[in-house]
């Protein structure tokens, strides 16, 4: 019972019924054809069999035998001879006058004549039957002859070549010998087909059980590690099971990969959290502090300090302001609906704009803002609002982390198919081993960049997010104490 549950088990199940329904319609078949083959040359064989026993009938008795009352008795040295022939003279509407069966046998009172005339007018579509005297249904061969009274047809000698004790199946089989061969070739026939199907798809399922096995082990394996390789699975190319081996294979690998990616974006969920956590509770804290502080003193606060307190709750504000809107900004930007507008515009007027927006800024700290830009300067392709975004973190960034008395460039250089993009700035460097980390969220280099204001640690990781959008990436290099330099690419419009 167990194995019929088995694929393997079922086609064997399958095959079997198919060999034994072939090989029964294969007997039936053999059957029926043997059956008419030997009523066809038997029926050929006997075709003037009527007329020698009309012939030696009349001899006998003298030529008036239809009329005759010892019809049985003439024809009973024939039955002699041959048992397997029953006579029957018939009159000219094919009433059965006389016959040589036993009485009591012999149901009917007439006998068709179509198929008799028939025979007589020369067919040769053998077997060709006529009606059986001792069944109301049967047809068998038969041999005929007509009667002559000079030229006209008294009567007919009716001949039946296939007694009742020849007729069965059984009989023919047991007298025929091809018969019997045929039968015994079919069975050995159905014997060797099973053992070839036997064979045949236990090869063929075996490929399917250790695919089967694979799948069970990677399923108790509790997708802690990718499949197995499938050594009998072929590399390219393969029938069904060997595209299946290779496309569960490559399906484990992603599905490992993903629940990696899960785990790790859990743990940045996490982090990210705690980092909101901590960036949103301490300058609400002081906030809170501050404002407490006014509200519970300000009779006795001088102006001076009423001013002081409300600057410093006016800069946590703002940092809270900014931090809620980077936060809003990266969760639109990392959804998968996010859809970017590429169209073609001006890089260098751009970027004339944005250090316009900040030539107040790099004033107020003594820093100075330069622009270098090629003589011609072809259109580039993307989202200009967002491109417009990344150039304002990282001049925002050049400025902010560059010492009184520094420099801030902006840079692009024309290629054949890309523009390159570039912010430097002069300030204190990040350290090489913060350098693979600071377009992470929430990161910030602050061995390096200690003493400076610190930000919200989104401006880097939003820049990423909008080049990546475009196809792009932002790079970076930088030493400490020499300072750093930003760059990415942009395709240029030559349509």
């Amino acid at each position: 019972m167990k194995l019929l549950g088995t694929l393997y088990g079922k086609l064997i199940a399958i095959l079997l019924g198919l060999i034994l329904l072939i090989s029964l319609a294969y007997l039936i078949m053999t059957l029926m054809m043997n059956r008419l083959q030997l009523e066809a040359v038997d029926q050929s064989l006997n075709q003037a069999l009527a007329g020698n026993i009309m012939d030696y009938i009349g001899s006998d008795i003298g030529g008036d035998f239809e009329q005759a009352a010892d019809f049985k008795r003439a024809v009973k040295s024939l039955m002699l001879v041959n048992p397997r022939i029953e006579v029957y003279l018939l009159d000219i509407d094919g009433r059965i006058l006389s016959y040589s069966a036993p009485e009591g046998k012999v149901v009917r009172e007439r006998v068709e004549l179509a198929p008799i005339k028939a025979f007589l007018a020369g067919s040769r579509d053998y077997p060709l039957r006529g009606d059986d005297p001792r069944s109301r249904t049967d047809r068998k061969i038969f041999s005929a002859a007509a009667i002559q009274k000079g030229p006209v047809i008294a009567g007919y000698i009716y001949a039946v070549l296939e007694s009742e004790a020849y007729a069965s199946t059984l009989e023919i089989f047991e007298r025929d010998y091809v018969l019997r061969l045929a039968v015994w070739l079919a069975i050995g026939a159905g014997i060797v087909t099973l053992a070839v199907g036997l064979v045949a798809f236990n090869l063929v399922t075996r490929r399917l059980r250790r695919l089967n096995d694979a799948i069970l082990a990677f399923e108790a394996s509790d997708l802690s590690a990718p499949a197995e390789p499938l050594d009998w699975a072929k590399d390219r190319g393969g029938d069904e099971i060997d595209q299946a081996g290779r496309t569960f294979q490559a399906m484990s690998q992603r599905l490992i990969a993903q629940l990696d990616m899960l785990k790790e974006e859990e743990g940045l969920r996490r982090e990210l959290v705690a980092n909101i956590s901590h960036d949103l509770r301490t300058p609400l804290a002081t906030l809170q502090g501050t404002i407490e502080t006014v509200a519970l003193r300000h009779d006795k606060m001088s102006a001076e300090e009423q001013k002081d307190y409300l600057e410093r709750a006016l800069r946590y504000s703002e940092r809270l302001r900014r931090l809620v809107g980077e936060l809003f900004e990266l969760a639109i930007l990392d959804t998968r609906d996010t859809v970017i507008e590429i169209e073609p515009f001006s890089i260098k007027e751009l970027i004339q704009d944005v250090a316009q927006k900040f030539h107040l800024a790099a004033e107020k700290k003594d820093i100075a803002l330069h622009v270098i830009s090629p003589e011609r300067t072809p259109p580039v392709l993307g989202d200009l609002g967002l491109i417009e975004r990344v150039l304002d973190n990282l001049i925002d960034n050049a400025i902010k982390y560059s010492e009184a008395g520094g420099s801030v460039k902006l840079a692009f250089e024309n290629g054949n198919w890309m523009t390159r993009v570039e912010v430097a700035d002069s300030g204190p460097g990040i350290a090489e081993v913060d350098l693979p980390h600071i377009t992470e969220r929430f990161y910030r280099a602050d061995r390096t960049r200690s003493e400076q204001p610190s930000g919200t640690g989104l401006g880097l990781a939003i820049s990423q997010k909008i080049l990546q959008l475009h196809g792009s990436a932002l790079q970076v290099e930088s030493r400490l104490g020499e300072g750093t330099r930003f760059w990415f690419e942009l395709p240029a419009d030559r349509g």
